[in-house]
């Protein structure tokens, strides 16, 4: 492996880019390290500097080329999962299932499912191993023992890079003391499909095209243990699902739940140190799927004022009137948009694309005034 650094442009042989200007005392060079961090911290401290526009080559020693390859996927996205950390939460920090054989997102990127019933609940935690979990929960005195799912869809432009690759997943699992699975077993199952996004409920139904599963069950304990495992991508897959998955046995007690944390997919047969991203980058990644008008921390509701979009009509005469709508971030698809008015009649939409669109009020009354918010839903 070759590292060459350049004063104009900089590391090609790292990723992310980092120029020329960045690395200090650089000169042609053997590098020895055998991990990213240390091969980075080695080109900080020789002693040459970078000088006009010769470039600088150094070699990996023979036989460190592929730890190399492994380490230095760490300054890129190795993190295939978005909201890995689960930090984000733009919707809500807990929930329940909103109606049998719904998926429920809660937690940005993560949904929950069951069939027939909602006594199911989904929420944010506080961590053992990082800042924030996730949990899975029946409600206490639930009879019911129909399947509890918590699912996370690739989208088809990041699944297929991976097709025919290995992957290993990794996080840190733990249960309440009521955990009713059989054998306090959880299934971690990886779903792969060659069909082009069609969505999580295909995926849990079996409907993608050329549906496939592989399985690697974890046996939990009341303490959080780093579990990990591998799988083999198909080739020609197009998309990817993680799903967790237990049957509740009898009536669940007030502790009927699993917990998950740093949730990490990454390509290699290894499993390395989970990758924590700025919460800036992660909201943004998490804003391609659901973005909304509200503050951060509030829930979508109607009645709220805080953040509200101002609609006007300046005419003398009663007439429809509009607010431009410019995502944050380019979303997913054309996203589901859904009103909520803070005063007056609710609004409606119109040319949503997956750059955004008008939000309007028909027949506002002249120079009559109404306040709104709006979510827009872009999951798979």
């Amino acid at each position: 492996m070759t590292i060459t650094i350049s004063a104009n442009t900089g590391i090609t042989g790292l990723q992310p880019f980092l120029p020329a200007s960045a690395i200090i005392n650089t000169p042609t060079g053997n590098i020895t390290a055998t991990d990213g961090q240390s091969t980075v911290n080695q080109l900080d401290t020789l002693k040459s500097a970078v000088a006009g526009n010769s470039n600088q080559t150094f070699s990996v020693a023979s036989g460190t080329a592929a730890t190399h390859a492994s380490q230095m996927s760490q300054l890129t996205r190795k993190n295939i999962v978005i909201n890995g950390s689960f930090s984000i939460a733009q919707r809500k920090t807990s929930g329940n299932v909103s109606a049998g054989d719904t998926i429920t997102y809660v937690l940005d990127r993560f949904y929950i499912f069951r069939t027939t019933v909602t006594t199911l609940s989904c929420s944010q935690q506080t961590g053992d191993i990082g800042r924030y979990a996730l949990r899975v929960q029946r409600t206490a005195s639930d009879t019911s023992t129909t399947s509890n799912y918590l699912g996370y869809t690739i989208e088809t432009s990041d699944a297929i890079p991976l097709a025919g690759k290995t992957l290993t997943i990794s996080m840190y699992l733990k249960k309440g003391a009521d955990f009713s699975s059989t054998a306090n077993t959880l299934q971690c199952y990886i779903i792969t499909g060659t069909g082009v996004d069609q969505g999580a409920v295909g995926a849990l139904g079996g409907a993608w095209s050329t549906w496939a599963i592989q399985n690697a069950p974890k046996y939990l304990t009341t303490s959080a243990v780093k579990y990990t495992g591998n799988y083999t991508i198909p080739t020609g897959t197009k998309e990817i699902a993680i799903v967790f998955v237990y049957d509740g046995i009898g009536t669940a007690g007030a502790n009927d739940w699993f917990q998950i944390e740093q949730l990490q997919l990454e390509v290699g047969p290894n499993a390395t140190d989970f990758e924590y991203r700025s919460i800036q980058q992660e909201l943004a990644m998490c804003q391609r799927y659901y973005e909304k008008s509200f503050p951060y921390g509030t829930v979508p509701a109607t009645g709220v004022a805080a953040g509200r979009i101002k609609i006007q009509n300046f005419a003398a005469s009663a007439q429809d009137s509009a607010y431009n709508i410019n995502f944050k971030v380019t979303k997913r698809a054309a996203p589901t948009m859904v009103a909520y008015a803070q005063t007056g009649a609710t609004a409606t939409f119109d040319n949503i694309a997956d750059s955004g669109g008008q939000m309007f009020n028909s027949s506002l009354s002249s120079l009559g005034v109404t306040y709104q918010h709006w979510t827009a839903e872009a999951e798979l």
